[in-house]
């Protein structure tokens, strides 16, 4: 675990240190600038420009991921830019839990992870949660600011439209790791087939041969034509990948992916397959679009296949693969490899343009100060799913977004509101379309506002650590807001223990949250004629100590 420090004449705010929690700065205590004589020391958080809010949906329901008790959501980091990644609280760790569906990280404000076009900073979120497909997310930052984007996970209970699911448990039989039958398993319709040759050596990931006896696989087909599939789609739709060497970003066109995975009787996954390869088939709709040839796909057609490196969140070329014809069947293709994980059966169009479309909004909405707008990007060539975006930012500022189509032509369609935001980008707008991320156009969104007479308030929020009263932390945490009886949250920006929350009616009861070091703190109020509320956070002694250096 890693945490950063920093304090100067009016901020407190921490830089990476070593694990035994040396720090690179002295401390220095300010005077408590809400204290009205009061000479309690203040802890703010200045120095930080880059948040990063963080949902997790399952992709059948659409809702946020809950899990049950005594289970854990737990998220990853890894990418080139891993180091540049804190919890929002500041606190660096090899593994996070989310809460409520909810993580917020932050940048380390240090000038190495400073992002810009041409030194962007890019990692990889991975979440995992028993029953549950592992999922990840490629992100790309370029700019400071306040970023949202949520992360579709695959129940395998109950997969989402266009997500296949087959099991066979107790299958072949291993003997020193060695396959003594070929095996092979399929999706009730055929769209993919896996085969294990007779003679195929398993290894887990440490080069350590499976146990001997039966083998238990899994396949996932995941199709291209779905938008639930493609929200899940490993890393995202917008990538990295290597090649000859070169590592190339751009946006992938799916004809579909595939994830195998074996087990032994002991449960421990093979990684490493030797001496044979898998043949790997896989149906692809005679609806998919080839980006190189214009049109849909056609028999002899060349489609290209990617590999995933989940240590670095990057995809490999592995090899060309033909599509034929089967007339009765339709459209296949297959391969020999052996590499066993994600088979990403794509074309992909490198654009090496790191930054994403920039917006500003051209007027708040009502008392609003700030805005969480939403939507879905589609590519122009074919209506396929790119993306959800999230826009999350104060109105009269620059808001972006953490990805980029480059050069690849692509439109918004823009969501119309809920019953948890009333502001929404306006219809004569959608879809919104964007030919060229790379211009760095800064677009205009006008908003319409379906609220009823509404009003404002400020909360408040006011941290303590009971090993020193004497001192007060005032967080930049974010905040989050939702009716009572509503799923549906809506983001507010908090500045310093400070956030505006518009919107809310006279009487109506809200519910207010906020996340940080793996803790969800959450309040009910009901509105009245007050115009301003305030809300306590007790920290706890490690995030006392770890984070802000109160002994």
């Amino acid at each position: 675990m890693k945490r950063l420090s920093n304090i100067n004449i009016s901020t407190l705010f921490f830089a990476v240190i070593t694990l035994a929690y040396i720090s690179f700065y002295s401390c220095k205590k300010i005077s408590n600038p809400h204290g009205n004589g009061d000479e309690k020391d203040t802890i703010t958080y200045n120095l930080i420009k880059t948040s990063i809010y963080v949902q997790f949906i399952d992709a059948y329901t659409g809702e946020l991921i809950i899990p049950e008790e005594g289970k854990e959501l737990k998220v990853g980091i890894v990418g080139k830019s891993k180091a540049a990644v804190v919890d929002i609280i500041g606190i660096q760790k090899e593994e996070y839990i989310a809460k409520q569906g909810f993580i917020t990280f932050a940048l380390n404000p240090e000038s190495e992870f400073i992002p810009s076009s041409g030194s962007p900073v890019r990692f990889t979120i991975v979440a995992s949660l028993n029953s549950y497909l592992t999922s990840s997310k490629e992100v790309t930052i370029t700019s400071e600011g306040d970023y949202m984007l949520r992360i579709f996970m695959v129940d395998t209970d109950n997969p989402p439209s266009g997500v296949i699911i087959k099991q066979l448990s107790e299958v072949g039989r291993l003997i020193n790791g060695v396959l003594q039958d070929t095996v092979s398993i399929s999706t009730p319709n055929s769209e993919a087939i896996v085969i294990i040759p007779a003679g195929a050596r398993l290894l887990d990931s440490d080069s350590v041969k499976l146990a001997t006896g039966k083998l238990n696989l899994t396949l996932y087909y995941f199709s291209n034509l779905e938008d639930q599939a493609l929200a899940t789609f490993t890393g995202g739709i917008t990538g990295t990948v290597i090649q000859n060497t070169s590592t190339n970003s751009g946006v992938f066109f799916p004809a579909g992916l595939v994830k195998f995975e074996i087990s032994d009787s002991e449960w421990r996954k093979a990684s490493i397959v030797e001496n044979n390869s898998l043949t790997v088939s896989m149906a692809i709709s005679d609806q998919t679009y080839n980006p190189v040839s214009g049109s849909n796909i056609i028999d002899g057609d060349e489609v290209a296949l990617y590999s995933y490196i989940s240590d670095t969140g990057l995809w490999m070329f592995d090899q060309w693969a033909t599509i034929t014809d089967t007339l009765y069947s339709g459209f296949y293709t297959t391969v020999k490899t052996s590499r066993l994980n994600n088979y990403n059966f794509s074309w992909f169009e490198r654009n090496n343009c790191n930054q994403g479309s920039k917006f500003k909004v051209e007027d708040n909405c009502q008392q609003c100060e700030a805005i969480m707008l939403e939507g879905i990007v589609r590519k122009q060539a074919d209506n396929s799913f790119v993306s959800n975006i999230n826009l999350v930012g104060e109105w009269n500022e620059q808001i972006n977004i953490p990805f980029s189509t480059g050069g690849t032509p692509v439109y918004i369609d823009w969501d119309q509101g809920n019953q948890c935001s009333y502001c929404y980008v306006d219809p004569a707008v959608s879809p919104l379309l964007i030919d060229n991320m790379c211009s760095q156009e800064l677009i205009s969104l006008p908003l319409t506002d379906d609220s009823q007479t509404t009003m404002a308030i400020t909360a408040t929020f006011i941290g303590s650590c009971d090993s020193d009263t004497n001192i007060v932390v005032l967080p930049s945490f974010g905040l989050w807001i939702r009716p009572v009886d509503a799923t549906c949250w809506r983001w507010s920006s908090m500045n310093n223990g400070v956030a505006q929350i518009c919107s809310v009616i006279y009487g109506e009861t809200y519910v207010l949250g906020t996340y940080y070091d793996g803790k969800w703190k959450q309040w009910t109020i009901t509105i009245s004629n007050e115009e301003t509320y305030t809300f306590a956070i007790d920290f706890s002694q490690s995030v006392c100590l770890n984070a802000f250096g109160i002994l």
